[in-house]
């Protein structure tokens, strides 16, 4: 296993042992199960005699699944809950723009489900209120995949079919993200393991209302868990809320400063 983490960090600049012990030993099982080797020596002669093997290694290291509205409770509770809130308070204030991130946003699914309830609940409530989301994964390819913006049936699978209607262009077999939407999102590289930054540099200065980072921080080491939630808590402004999955809210419970808003619900929220 140290060979292969060695080989990684040698080949393709990708620090492994940062990831949780039980995932990276797992992951790097079931690619060999999948390459029909029988020990890490094979292993490692695969990974060298064929490109592609390495590249499927990182991307299931560097896990970019998602889909529109993963998580139902979540969503109704930003919908029900936490629009309400911010919009109100932000409708008050010189300065309407609402700022979102959307971390680790993988093809874009969970950035475009935000940008969708944010357009519904404006148009619905009649608001002049605007807003942004600025979406980020360490994945280049996922970051092009976000852009393009199309998606086959198994992707929205969870989306309402008003949503569909109002958000989506269907071409063939794809679902195609439209235009008026696109606009509202900003798609950039960023690695939250960056040291020199506590936001994305596309947003300039941080200053979240919002932050979704969901089903990433266990893929991490505790340290590391830690220096991602510092980040996030840096970048979000007083009273706004912090989203992650369900099996990351241990985690999140044990920072100071961040306290859990509904329970028992992913949804944390920023106080002095």
């Amino acid at each position: 296993m140290e060979d292969i983490i060695r080989y990684l960090h040698d080949r393709f600049a990708l620090n492994a042992s940062i990831f949780d012990e039980t995932f990276l030993e797992r992951t790097i099982t079931n690619r060999m199960n999948f390459s029909s080797c029988k020990s890490t020596g094979d292993y490692l002669i695969q990974l060298n005699k064929v490109p592609s093997e390495a590249v499927s290694l990182i991307d299931s290291l560097t896990n970019s699944y998602s889909e529109f509205f993963r998580n139902p409770l979540t969503f109704s509770l930003i919908k029900q809950v936490i629009f309400p809130r911010i919009f109100e308070k932000k409708d008050t204030l010189y300065n309407h723009d609402i700022r979102i991130w959307s971390a680790g946003c993988a093809a874009g699914q969970e950035a475009y489900s935000l940008a969708m309830l944010a357009l519904d609940y404006i148009q619905e409530h009649q608001l002049t209120t605007s807003f942004r989301i600025f979406a980020t994964d360490i994945s280049a390819r996922q970051i092009e995949s976000a852009r393009n913006g199309v998606y086959d049936l198994k992707a929205v699978y969870n989306t309402n079919q008003g949503l569909l209607n109002s958000y989506f262009t269907v071409k063939g077999q794809s679902y195609a993200i439209s235009e008026r939407l696109k606009k509202y999102v900003d798609f950039s590289c960023y690695d939250l393991l960056d040291k020199n930054t506590i936001a994305p540099p596309s947003s300039i200065f941080g200053g979240f209302d919002i932050i979704m980072c969901c089903n990433v921080l266990f893929y991490y080491k505790p340290d590391i868990q830690k220096d991602i939630l510092n980040k996030l808590s840096l970048s979000l402004n007083m009273d706004g809320f912090l989203l992650t999955g369900e099996a990351e809210i241990a985690i999140v419970r044990n920072e100071q400063n961040l306290r859990q808003f509904v329970l028992p619900s992913t949804v944390f929220m920023k106080r002095a």
